[in-house]
């Protein structure tokens, strides 16, 4: 199989605008999702950025097996790691390793807005939850 073949399989390198991705309308505010599946080296990768309501958050803290990356760009909140709540503001960046408790909540007086990046690396062993929690 040729090497083009191969990454056909892929998600795409390039830019994707802000203006140009479908804005999704929840109660808690908006997402728009961008790159969503398989990289050359990562299953399920997810990316998007969202702006969240004061007073609100997307869902409460949770847990999951993918890495994430959450970056703030606008706004002020609580970040909530593992049993600690800590003030969020912009800049902050949040790395959580699979299955530890995470969130974020607007607490503050604009939107909060973020971007979020989620993957599990392609040759990386799936981690039970049981085997962390």
């Amino acid at each position: 199989m040729a090497a083009a073949d191969v990454l056909a399989k892929f998600l795409p390198s390039g830019v994707m605008a802000w203006d140009q991705m479908k804005s999704e309308i929840e109660p808690w505010g908006e997402i728009r999702k961008y790159h969503i599946g398989d990289t050359s080296s990562c299953r399920d990768m997810f990316s998007a950025i969202l702006h969240v309501k004061p007073g609100w958050e997307v869902h409460p803290p949770h847990r999951h097996v993918e890495e994430e990356f959450l970056v703030i760009m606008g706004g002020t909140g609580i970040w909530y790691y593992e049993d600690k709540e800590i003030p969020a503001k912009f800049g902050d960046v949040l790395f959580t390793e699979p299955w530890a408790l995470h969130g974020i909540k607007n607490t503050g007086k604009e939107p909060l807005i973020f971007f979020v990046s989620k993957w599990i690396g392609r040759e990386t062993p799936l981690i039970a939850k049981s085997e962390v929690v």
